[in-house]
């Protein structure tokens, strides 16, 4: 879940994102078959810039930054964590009718 904040001139948006993200994780583990699961959450923030090129087309890129807490799975050796980083880049059609 994101908000969006920006700053438009002409036919082009400037804007900012940030919310809460929540992520489903599994770690499988090699050796026994085990598996475990977890639900993730964390933050997210980015920005990027759209423009409208007529009343039917607009395009946007975004750049999204995505953080997960670590949480402690059953199948890793006690007192290990895992959590999650991620880097979205986002190029978006969007066409109205």
């Amino acid at each position: 879940m994101r908000a969006r904040l920006g700053y438009t001139f002409g036919r082009w948006l400037v804007f900012g994102t940030g919310g809460v993200a929540f992520g489903d994780l599994e770690v499988k583990n090699a050796i026994n078959g085990a598996a475990d699961r977890q639900m993730l959450t964390g933050w997210t923030a980015g920005g990027g810039v759209e423009w409208v090129w007529n009343n039917n087309l607009t395009l946007r890129g975004e750049l999204a930054h995505i953080a997960f807490n670590p949480e402690t799975f059953a199948t890793l050796p006690a007192g290990q964590t895992l959590g999650a980083d991620l880097d979205l880049f986002k190029i978006d059609f969007i066409t109205r009718f």
